[in-house]
């Protein structure tokens, strides 16, 4: 009976942390430059890790070379970069979690058919549903809550693109994504780049932002700094 009652506040914990992820969303719509700070959250992070200030390099930067473009991201951009990334990540991941539920669901139905009044089990099985269906809306509700607020404020930005790092700029000052550290994936389509820095930001560059010159460097810069992360999806 403990085994149940432990499987259960699991569950219960489960759907209490996405139910709140999707009240911290709401927060997203009210402050966006504030909340995008350059790029977007892959999912709803209470606390995001800090990026490396890269001290050791910031100095040499300054007389260094580099393709440095001002950019600006809108819901539709929003939508494909966080869609490719979904694709690529969660999904998989999600593909997983769901299997194990159904082994958990069918578990559950089987005990409720040789018992049919064993109510825990019933409720147990309706939790999996539950479960299994948070973890694929809310991958979706965060792509248009986060479109939405882009499409809400006008986000400006900079980026300064060198052959060892990434110089992203903001309001509040810079800061710097290593090709060797934080970056681990760098996504090319017909109308975007998108930066991917570990499993909770990406960054995106549209291309409309870009002159045909200015995109075909950045293609062989990126190219050349992270060799088979670089993904063409053209």
């Amino acid at each position: 009976m403990s085994h149940k009652k432990d499987k259960y506040q699991e569950m219960e914990e489960e759907e209490n942390r996405y139910i709140e992820i999707d009240k911290t969303d709401d927060d997203l719509l009210q402050n966006p430059q504030k909340e995008f700070q350059g790029g977007i959250e892959t999912e709803e992070y209470d606390v995001l890790p800090q990026l490396d200030e890269h001290t050791e390099i910031k100095d040499e930067l300054e007389t260094k070379e580099c393709i440095a473009v001002a950019y600006s991201f809108n819901g539709q951009e929003v939508k494909e970069g966080l869609g490719i990334y979904q694709a690529t990540t969660i999904y998989k991941r999600n593909m997983i979690y769901s299997g194990i539920l159904l082994i958990v669901f069918f578990l559950y139905m089987m005990n409720i058919i040789k018992n049919p009044d064993e109510v825990f089990s019933i409720f147990l099985a309706v939790m999996c549903v539950a479960v299994l269906a948070f973890i694929w809306i809310l991958p979706k509700s965060h792509i248009n809550k986060t479109a939405k607020a882009a499409d809400s404020q006008k986000l400006n930005f900079s980026m300064k693109i060198y052959d060892n790092c990434i110089q992203i700029g903001e309001d509040g000052g810079s800061f710097i994504l290593a090709y060797d550290k934080e970056i681990t994936a760098i996504y090319e389509t017909p109308n975007l780049y998108l930066v991917c820095a570990g499993k909770e930001r990406i960054f995106i560059l549209p291309k409309r932002c870009l002159s045909q010159e200015e995109s075909d460097s950045i293609s062989t810069t990126f190219k050349t700094a992270i060799k088979q992360r670089y993904i063409q999806k053209l």
